[in-house]
């Protein structure tokens, strides 16, 4: 069994011998190497090219689903990683992919990985649920297990950290984000969008193109508002990811990730004595489960609660 790319005419070719069998060999000048794969997973199964396959499924999840998505783009990049592996696969086999998938990329972050199997969970139940006819007999998205895996992040800066940082920063533009970001919990995607025309008494007005969805208002502190003020400024991403790997590195926060000035905003949040609902609404969380991480920085305001109670 081979799949090679001729010299002569440039067309994969698929060779597969198999016991009892004649020698069968296939090529074809239009091919990706994909389709190559394709076709020898189908001389090796035949019953594959009854059903359909992952590859099928995929296109018609991209088709229906993704385009829908407001992480689109990141979406199809973990299916392109994905259909890596499943090049003439029936979409039976998506629990056996799945495996196979854990097994190859076994050095990425759990999370990544998970990302990748959430894409075969979710096309296995479409296509047994909603898909009509079904392309599915079983619902296989249960057969497929994901990673366990603990995210969570516990690095909150002082304010004097988050000075530091901005005071080593040689563009001032990004000394300005780094602080605009821990006195507003924005995302870095976020602020790239804001202009000073979204400064709304003294609040920044947040549009639905947000993670969440939801339009909402935010409060901004003095030190916020006078950034918010100036933007857009004309600092681009790949700049201030530079000058942010830099003044990590100057003040010794090297382990500190961007993200991590969004959890500082929540954690002087809290230990200011702002209860974790109105932190809820402050960081746009979807459920006050995803606040709840954050409870941990109030135990005298819990303690002041727990004394209210009559003697």
């Amino acid at each position: 069994m081979s799949i090679k790319q001729r010299r002569d005419s440039g067309a994969w070719e698929v060779t597969v011998c198999l016991p009892n069998r004649p020698i069968v060999r296939k090529s074809n000048k239009d091919w990706t190497k994909r389709d190559a794969q394709r076709v020898e997973y189908e001389l090796l199964n035949p019953q594959a090219s009854q059903g359909h396959t992952l590859d099928q499924a995929i296109e018609k999840w991209k088709a229906e689903h993704v385009v829908h998505m407001k992480s689109a783009k990141a979406t199809l990049e973990h299916a392109h990683k994905l259909q890596e592996y499943t090049a003439g696969r029936a979409l039976d086999d998506a629990p056996a992919v799945g495996e196979l998938i854990k097994q190859k990329m076994a050095k990425l972050k759990p999370a990544t990985i998970n990302r990748r199997l959430a894409i075969l969970r979710q096309i296995c139940y479409m296509a047994h649920d909603r898909w009509h006819p079904a392309w599915l007999e079983h619902p296989l998205g249960q057969k497929i297990k994901l990673l366990p895996e603990n995210n969570e992040r516990h690095f909150y800066l002082t304010r004097a950290q988050v000075e530091a940082l901005a005071f080593a920063c040689v563009n001032r533009e990004a000394a300005d984000l780094i602080v605009f970001a821990a006195f507003t919990g924005l995302r870095k995607s976020e602020m790239f969008r804001m202009t000073a025309d979204h400064v709304v008494n003294n609040a920044l007005l947040l549009n639905a193109n947000t993670k969440n969805g939801r339009p909402s208002m935010l409060p901004l502190h003095p030190r916020a508002l006078h950034i918010a003020l100036k933007l857009p400024l004309t600092i681009t991403p790949k700049i201030l990811r530079d000058e942010w790997t830099a003044v990590r590195k100057t003040c010794n926060l090297k382990h500190i990730h961007w993200h991590d000035l969004r959890h500082t905003y929540a954690s002087w949040l809290v230990q200011a004595g702002v209860s974790l609902l109105e932190v809820k609404e402050l960081m746009r969380h979807a459920t006050i489960h995803m606040t709840m991480r954050y409870a941990h920085l109030a135990p005298d305001n819990l303690r002041a609660a727990v004394a209210k109670l009559a003697n």
